[in-house]
C-alpha cells in the first residue's frame, strides 16, 4: 500500500465512510508496518483536535441550544467510533512493539526447512524458551536421520545439511557440526562465521565452503570460493588460511591437502529424498548418464571399462526403455560416486534378468573396501546373485555378513530387487536390512564369511568410501577379488533402472518404485 493509499484509507475510516474491504486492508497494513501505525495515530490525534476546534468556532454564532440533542447523540456515536479506532491503533502499536521484542531481540537465530521424506529430531536448551516452529536458538540440537535440511541464519548465512547429521547452534554466528556434511554460503556482512567439528575449526572470511564431519575421523573442509581460516583442534598450533582446494585432519592433528569434491555436498534443497538414477537409455556414453538429487550430477561421471579387446557391455531392450548386459568377458561399469558411507541409511534397487543355463555367485552392483572376504569388518556393501539347489537367488553383503533370499530369479523374466538398510541394528545385533523382490518382502537366510551360518555376533555396518581404501560404485565386477589377479566376470546378467537412495525407503515407496519406476508414484 502506497503512502497516498494509506492516508486515504485512514481518512475514510475517520470519516466513517470506509468500506469493509478497505478497512481490512488498512488493518493488515498496520499489522505489517510500525510506520503505518504511527501515521494512523497522528491522523486520529489531528482529527480529534480539528473536531474540537471546529465546534468551538461554531458555538460563537449559534443562536439555539448550546448542544442540540441530535448532534449530542451523533457526536457521542462518532466519539465512541473514533475512540475505538484510536484504541485499536494504540493496541496495534503495542502489539508491534511486543512482537518486535519477541521476534527480533529474543527470536531464533536460525530457521530451517526440510526436503520431503526427511526425518529429524529437534531439542532445545532447558534454560531457554523454545522457539515456535522449525527454528533453533542458542543451545538447540538438530539430529537429522535422513534427508536434507536448509538452514537460514539472521546474518544471511545459508547452509544445506545432508543426513545423517547432527549439529548444535552455539551462537547466532557459530555452530558445531558433530557429524555429517554441510555446505555454507556466507555473505560478506557475516564475515567471521564459524563452524566447529571435533577435529576442525573453520572461520569464514566471506566465501562458500563445505565441511564433512566424518564419523570415523579425518574431518574435511572443501573450499569453493573465497578464503577460510582452518584450525586443527587436535593440534592448536596448526592453523592455515585456505585459498583453494581442501584440507583434512590427519594423524597427530596435522592438516593435509585433498582434492575438492563437489559431488560430496548439495547446494540446494532438493524436492525429493536424495537419490541417483541410472536408466541406461541412450547410445554410447549417454546410456551411463545419471540423474537425481543426491549429488551435483553434472559433475558425476560413469563409464564403461573393457578388460579384453572387442569386449563391451551390451545394450538390450529393458524393463523400461533400454538396459545393459554383461558380456561375460570381464567388461564392467564404474562411477565416480563413492557410495553411501559408514552406517548411513540407504536403499539400493534395480531390475534384473538372468539368462538360463548359467551358474552365478556374482556381485551385481556395490561399492566399498575390496578384498574383505573372511575378514572381520563390514567395509563393503553390494548386491549379488548366487546359484542355489532350487535356482538363483538375490542377496546383499556388508563385508563378512551375507543375506540370501529364497525366490528363484532365473526364469528369464525381469524381477525388481531392492535392499533397504535403516542405519540401525535389530535386537539380535544384526543390521536392519530388508530385501524386497517384486515389491514384496523377501525371506532371507543369514551367513557369515566362508558360508558359515550366522551365530550371535553383532554386525555393525561401516562401509568404507575413502578413495585410498575402497572403490566407488561398480557394476558387473567382483568387489572382493583384486582384478589384477586376472579373475574374469564370466556371468551375463542384465540390469535396468538402477536407483540408489541416501535414505531408507518405506515399504509403500518400494512398491511404487516397483510399479511405476518412481518411488513417489504415478506413471513414468
Amino acid at each position: 500500500m502506497t503512502q497516498v493509499q494509506l492516508e486515504t484509507r485512514i481518512q475514510e475510516a475517520l470519516d466513517g465512510v470506509i468500506s469493509e474491504e478497505n478497512w481490512l486492508a488498512l488493518q493488515d497494513e498496520m499489522a505489517r508496518s510500525d510506520e503505518a501505525c504511527r501515521t494512523y495515530c497522528r491522523y486520529v490525534q489531528l482529527h480529534g483536535l480539528l473536531g474540537q476546534r471546529s465546534k468551538g468556532l461554531q458555538a460563537l454564532t449559534f443562536q439555539g441550544p448550546v448542544i442540540p440533542m441530535n448532534e449530542l447523540v451523533t457526536g457521542r456515536r462518532r466519539k465512541a467510533f473514533v475512540m475505538a479506532i484510536g484504541l485499536a491503533a494504540v493496541l496495534l502499536v503495542m502489539a508491534a512493539v511486543v512482537m518486535n521484542m519477541v521476534f527480533v531481540n529474543q527470536g531464533p537465530e536460525m530457521v530451517f526447512k526440510v526436503s520431503p521424506g526427511t526425518q529429524y529430531e529437534l531439542t532445545h536448551a532447558e534454560s531457554e524458551e523454545p522457539p515456535a516452529g522449525m527454528a533453533l536458538t542458542k543451545g538447540s540440537v538438530l539430529k537429522l536421520q535422513q534427508g536434507v535440511v536448509e538452514l537460514s541464519f539472521e546474518s544471511g548465512v545459508r547452509a544445506i545439511v545432508s543426513g545423517p547429521s547432527e549439529l548444535s547452534l552455539d551462537d547466532d554466528n557459530q555452530l558445531t557440526l558433530k557429524r555429517g556434511k554441510a555446505w555454507f554460503d556466507v555473505p560478506r556482512k557475516a564475515r567471521g562465521f564459524r563452524v566447529n567439528t571435533e577435529e576442525l575449526c573453520v572461520i569464514d572470511l566471506g566465501t562458500q565452503f563445505g565441511v564433512y564431519a566424518n564419523a570415523t575421523g579425518e574431518d574435511e573442509v572443501h573450499l569453493f570460493k573465497g578464503i577460510v581460516e582452518v584450525n586443527s583442534t587436535m593440534n592448536p598450533t596448526v592453523k592455515l588460511d585456505l585459498t583453494e582446494g581442501g584440507l583434512k585432519v590427519h594423524e597427530q592433528g596435522e592438516l593435509v591437502s585433498v582434492d575438492v569434491n563437489e559431488a560430496l555436498f548439495l547446494t540446494e534443497l532438493p524436492d525429493t529424498l536424495p537419490y541417483l538414477h541410472w536408466s541406461f537409455d541412450g547410445e554410447g556414453d549417454e546410456r551411463y548418464l545419471v540423474q537425481g538429487s543426491a549429488a551435483p550430477v553434472e559433475n558425476l561421471k560413469t563409464r564403461e571399462y573393457s578388460t579384453q579387446q572387442d569386449s563391451a557391455i551390451r545394450t538390450i531392450p529393458g524393463k523400461f526403455g533400454q538396459a545393459i548386459a554383461a558380456d561375460g568377458l570381464g567388461s564392467y561399469v564404474a562411477s565416480e560416486w563413492r557410495g553411501v558411507p559408514g552406517g548411513n541409511p540407504r536403499t539400493l534397487a534395480y531390475w534384473i534378468r538372468l539368462p538360463k543355463e548359467e551358474r552365478y555367485i556374482n556381485p551385481i552392483v556395490g561399492w566399498g573396501r575390496r578384498n574383505i572376504n573372511g575378514s572381520a569388518n563390514t567395509g563393503s556393501f553390494f548386491s549379488f546373485v548366487e546359484t542355489m539347489s532350487w535356482g538363483v537367488v538375490c542377496g546383499v553383503e556388508v563385508g563378512w555378513y551375507w543375506m540370501k533370499g529364497q525366490t528363484n530369479l532365473q526364469d528369464e523374466e525381469w524381477h525388481h530387487v531392492a535392499h533397504v538398510f535403516t542405519g540401525k541394528n535389530k535386537a539380535d545385533g544384526t543390521p536392519d536390512i530388508v530385501t524386497y523382490v517384486d515389491g514384496r518382502e523377501e525371506s532371507m537366510t543369514r551367513y557369515l564369511a566362508a558360508g558359515k551360518e550366522y551365530g550371535e555376533e553383532r554386525i555393525v555396518v561401516n562401509t568404507i568410501t575413502e578413495p585410498a581404501e575402497s572403490v566407488p560404485l561398480q557394476i558387473f565386477t567382483h568387489l572382493w577379488v583384486d582384478r589384477n589377479q586376472g579373475e574374469t566376470y564370466t556371468a551375463k546378467p542384465e540390469l535396468d533402472e538402477l536407483y540408489i537412495f541416501e535414505a531408507a525407503l518405506l515399504p509403500a515407496e518400494i512398491k511404487k518404485l516397483y510399479r511405476f519406476n518412481n518411488y513417489q508414484g504415478g506413471t513414468r
